[in-house]
């Protein structure tokens, strides 16, 4: 199944060798004008608008569909960062990352890290798209520290699979009285300094 939105086949220097993912920023006006539909139809495909909506309010048949998508990720304020993830060698998008919750706090910037793949995607090639988004967090956005929140479980196992610290687990907090497990990366735990 293609998405809509196919990524130019990189020539064979373009990709570190070993990388199992390759990121493509997105930006509106360098995108196809459906682009945001594309990848919400992605999410839909896979069922995950409940994984990705699981704290937003209003009833469940508006929760994650495209109106809500498109203002996730191209908010009227604040920034949102949108990377899109492929295979290395193919043409066909496989997931996508996005940073929100942009805080600027005097010298130090820090955002939440978000991420969705299609399940054929999961495991290796997954984690390999997440932690060049870290490194790209940290040295393109100039992010000091990045977070992260759940409640599953799942995707904290991929946040420590990555590098990132459980920093508190809120009993109860999320919707329908799951536990939110928030994570955290600095960037000097991304860099390895």
């Amino acid at each position: 199944m293609t998405t809509g939105i196919e990524t130019s086949t990189p020539r064979a220097t373009s990709t570190p060798r070993g990388t199992l993912a390759r990121l493509i920023p997105y930006h509106r006006t360098a995108g196809p004008r459906d682009a945001l539909y594309h990848l919400w139809d992605l999410m839909e495909a896979q069922g995950g608008a409940p994984l990705l909506f699981h704290g937003q309010h209003g009833p469940e048949s508006v929760r994650g569909d495209l109106i809500a998508f498109t203002r996730m990720l191209a908010p009227q304020q604040g920034d949102c960062y949108v990377l899109l993830a492929a295979k290395p060698d193919v043409a066909q998008l496989e997931g996508f990352i996005w940073f929100d919750d942009v805080v600027h706090l005097g010298a130090h910037t820090r955002a939440a890290i978000n991420v969705f793949y299609r399940r054929r995607f999961w495991g290796a090639p997954a984690r390999d798209a997440t932690r060049q988004a870290l490194r790209y967090g940290v040295t393109v956005l100039g992010f000091h520290s990045i977070w992260g929140w759940s409640p599953w479980p799942n995707a904290v196992r991929h946040a420590r699979a990555v590098g990132m610290t459980v920093m508190a687990e809120l009993p109860g907090f999320a919707a329908g009285g799951r536990d939110l497990t928030i994570v955290r990366a600095t960037r000097e735990e991304i860099l390895g300094e």
